[in-house]
């Protein structure tokens, strides 16, 4: 059976926050998940990004409404519910401060509902943090164990 990691979040509301972009960054930080009345979900940011899936293109697109002619996307698939690790291509995002000096316009994020304490694994999964580093996978997918260094 897949592993559903918005099916496992216990909180009423389904608050979902962005970590990876920096902090001067001109997409939320914060989104509320929806159903669309397709059925597609759909990820409203607090102020004015929202995320969603484009089933023609098959890309995650993410627009914030003060510049809709930028938009970043990513090639991750539909079924991840885009919780966790993925990959967003900003180069089409017009004065893009945070990528504006970078080598690449293609920054990993991640989307979790994983509270304070909490560490956020590569498919989505939250584990406690102190369960992070400690010889231990928690994580299906054995990330709270990357990049550990031993003492």
């Amino acid at each position: 059976t897949p592993f559903c990691p918005l099916c496992m979040i216990d909180k009423e509301v389904r608050k979902m926050t962005v970590r990876g972009l920096c902090t001067e960054t001109g997409y939320n930080k914060d989104y509320l998940f929806t159903i669309t009345d397709e059925g597609s979900l759909l990820y409203m940011g607090d102020h004015t990004s929202y995320i969603y899936f484009d089933k023609e293109t098959l890309v995650w697109r993410w627009y914030d409404r003060k510049n809709n002619q930028s938009v970043a996307n990513s090639l991750s698939s539909e079924n991840t519910m885009l919780l966790g690790v993925h990959v967003f291509d900003f180069s089409t995002v017009k004065d893009d401060i945070c990528t504006a000096r970078a080598e690449s316009k293609l920054v990993k994020i991640k989307l979790t509902s994983c509270g304070e304490g909490e560490f956020t694994c590569n498919d989505g999964q939250c584990v406690d943090m102190e369960q992070r580093c400690n010889q231990i996978s928690n994580c299906r997918d054995e990330s709270d164990e990357d990049d550990c260094n031993m003492l």
